[in-house]
């Protein structure tokens, strides 16, 4: 640290460390307010960047032709699709559905002018026509307010240059714009919710499936949460193996994970508060941030295990504060070069990966003022604790290595270029997917 952020710090998080944590917990406690704003989204909004060229015809499109929302479900009848009973399920199905709040209509097979005017009798469709499956068009109820809202909104922005009052007003439609699709995105969960209960009870009279662009982005979010809390959970699990695995002791478990927990709800909380939705791209900020915090934490408690067995007759501020001193240029490097690659994604031009960059680019500044304030202030309250660090005690993996770059130096630089080859050769098969159906299982 150089000399006056040095005493700076000395100033403020060694000597109070207790009023150190209480402002850090007041921190918490306004961005945790906002962390109920944090959302998913898996709409065009958060996929598509607003300058984009075809986004623009699209939108020009729209506002000339009408376009419905709806999902559509296919049905293949265990017997003939024209006979009276795949009929009558048929309708019995559409009732169902029309019965739902948020549907505005059901267009069947049975709904099909053809079938009524060509005055043909059933029997005769069935030997004429294949017969194996249909599918039913769910036209869903439109919030009005919403398409006004996204018609003012995409008005505004596409002005070359905004007046005052105008960029005033789309401020505003801005902030409920993003309010009633959060409502929007939450009916539309219910509606697919529902459609799947209705779906369910014919299932046994022959194969039924849904799909549509509601449904898709309805199962994204769903895909987002259950990644969220999966991977969440076993990175979590690994975290607290690990640092039991190397520290084997209480203070060294609970102080990285007090860490951890509090840099990734600060960041949520950030979130909330700008009203920045994640994607299924960067919703993996959580984990990210987790792995890299406990990196930073477990650099810091090795330093003051190493500090506190040397300087035995040293006072806890002054270990501790050393430990700070030492470590912060070497995990500021670290943090200055991963924002860097994450910020590289900005230029990327697809927009969720441009939130991905700018998101990790704010959570590691989040992870390294944590690590370096929350840290040291819960450790100054805690007595010293000599801890012996003896050379003698060696990893047998590290000496195995060591044995082996020492005795075999050829045979490893042999490998490796042998690797390089077979990498370069590999780098040149990869390829691009960009097929939609390819992102989900079977």
């Amino acid at each position: 640290m150089s000399s006056i952020i040095s005493k700076i710090y000395k100033n403020l998080v060694i000597r109070y460390p207790i009023g150190i944590i209480f402002f850090l917990i007041l921190i918490l406690g306004f961005f945790t307010i906002h962390a109920k704003n944090f959302e998913l989204d898996a709409s065009a909004d958060s996929l598509i960047l607003e300058d984009d060229e075809d986004l623009k015809i699209f939108r020009k499109i729209i506002s000339t032709y009408d376009m419905k929302n709806f999902v559509i479900i296919t049905y293949k009848p265990n017997e003939d699709l024209f006979s009276t009973g795949s009929f009558e399920n048929i309708k019995n199905l559409k009732n169902k559905l029309e019965n739902l709040e948020n549907v505005h209509d059901v267009i069947t097979l049975i709904d099909l002018p053809l079938l009524k005017t060509a005055n043909v009798p059933l029997k005769r469709l069935s030997e004429d026509k294949i017969k194996r499956i249909t599918s039913l068009i769910v036209n869903l109820k439109r919030d009005e307010q919403f398409i006004n809202l996204l018609k003012k909104r995409n008005d505004l922005r596409a002005k070359e240059k905004l007046k005052i009052e105008e960029k005033k007003e789309l401020k505003e439609i801005l902030v409920e714009y993003d309010k009633k699709k959060s409502n929007v995105r939450k009916i539309n969960h219910q509606n697919i919710a529902s459609i799947r209960e209705i779906i369910k009870e014919f299932s046994d009279t022959g194969e039924i499936h849904l799909g549509g662009v509601p449904m898709i982005a309805d199962d994204m979010i769903e895909f987002i949460k259950s990644d969220l809390i999966n991977f969440g959970v076993g990175v979590f699990l690994f975290i607290v193996i690990t640092l039991i695995v190397v520290f084997r002791e209480i203070r060294w478990v609970t102080i990285p994970l007090l860490n951890c927990f509090y840099a990734v709800l600060i960041m949520i909380g950030i979130l909330g508060f700008v009203n920045w939705d994640v994607t299924v791209i960067s919703s993996n900020f959580i984990s990210l941030m987790l792995i890299l915090t406990i990196a930073m934490n477990i650099h810091l408690a090795v330093r003051y295990k190493q500090l506190c067995s040397e300087m035995t007759n040293s006072e806890q501020s002054e270990i501790v504060f050393l430990t700070t001193q030492k470590m912060v240029w070497p995990c500021l490097y670290t943090a200055l070069t991963t924002i860097c690659a994450f910020t590289s994604l900005v230029f990327s031009g697809i927009k969720p990966v441009i939130d991905f960059g700018w998101m990790m680019a704010i959570g590691l500044s989040v992870t390294f003022l944590t690590s370096f304030t929350l840290f040291p202030s819960i450790l100054l309250l805690l007595k010293k604790k000599e801890d012996s660090f003896n050379n003698e005690t060696q990893s047998h993996l590290i000496g195995s290595l060591a044995y082996l770059a020492k005795n075999h130096g050829n045979t490893i630089l042999f490998l490796s270029g042998l690797l390089i080859i077979v990498t370069i050769i590999g780098i040149t098969k990869l390829k691009v997917e960009n097929s939609f159906i390819n992102y989900f299982k079977e």
